[in-house]
């Protein structure tokens, strides 16, 4: 999207040019725009091209692997199967795994991409959809993660925090689990967020949809910061069910 005009006046569009499609680019003109750098996504993956992690240049690690931990059921671009639709009509493959050969639960299917932060703040803003297999196995905790931010270059560093659903967990397709904002170094020096008791509020957080019923949509926006202005804050289809400020790393 290119916008042109000058920063002094009341924005005002005078015409569009291109196509307002799926993936399509549009040319937006007028004024009073401002300037800044094109944006870009970090990340865009839609599972159409390519194989994970390296060969496409997006991510940086996943798991299961194809042949170590799984040669069956390794986490890869695939065309629906076990009778999982795809979330919308603009894709014809997602991104799934699981451990089936080991009997396991399917813990640790996992994919994610390094960022380098040299100065604060930083700013993430992620979205992406979610399912869950409707064979679930439900059992043990039933602890279903979403997102980890980690230092170093690989999950669950001693430095980490996540979003998850428990407890009300995925105890069964018709549960409603509520989401979870935990850090697991908390009350120690590798502390990354703020305690959330302090801000009038405890680790466990508004209901979330059910994976195993249908796709749902999940985003995030994130400042990242040395001080003490940080926040997380996170949508499940639409509806905010974390915001948490004052992060203090």
């Amino acid at each position: 999207m290119c916008l042109a005009g000058s920063a002094f006046a009341a924005p005002a569009i005078l015409g569009v040019s291109g196509s307002l499609n799926h993936k399509a680019t549009a040319t937006i003109t007028g004024s009073g725009f401002g300037s800044k750098s094109q944006a870009a996504p970090i990340v865009w993956d839609d599972a159409s091209t390519g194989t994970l992690p390296t060969d496409n240049g997006k991510w940086d690690g996943y798991y299961p692997l194809y042949p170590i931990d799984s040669t069956t059921y390794h986490l890869r671009y695939t065309t629906p199967i076990r009778g999982m639709s795809l979330p919308h009509s603009h894709i014809t493959r997602y991104i799934a795994g699981a451990h089936g050969e080991v009997g396991s639960g399917g813990w640790d299917v996992m994919f994610w991409k390094n960022r380098t932060m040299g100065t604060y703040p930083q700013y993430t803003y992620i979205s992406w959809y979610q399912r869950g297999d409707d064979a679930w196995v439900f059992g043990g905790d039933n602890n279903y993660k979403t997102y980890d931010f980690s230092t170093g270059t690989k999950p669950y560093d001693a430095t980490n925090w996540y979003t998850n659903y428990e407890p009300p967990s995925l105890s069964s397709r018709t549960a409603q689990p509520k989401w979870q904002l935990n850090d697991d170094a908390q009350n120690t020096p590798q502390n990354s967020l703020a305690d959330p008791d302090k801000n009038g509020h405890n680790l466990f957080w508004n209901f979330g949809s059910n994976t195993m019923s249908g796709w749902s949509k999940i985003e995030m926006e994130v400042k990242w910061t040395n001080q003490t202005d940080g926040y997380i804050k996170q949508w499940d289809n639409g509806n905010l069910v974390h915001q948490l400020f004052r992060g203090n790393r």
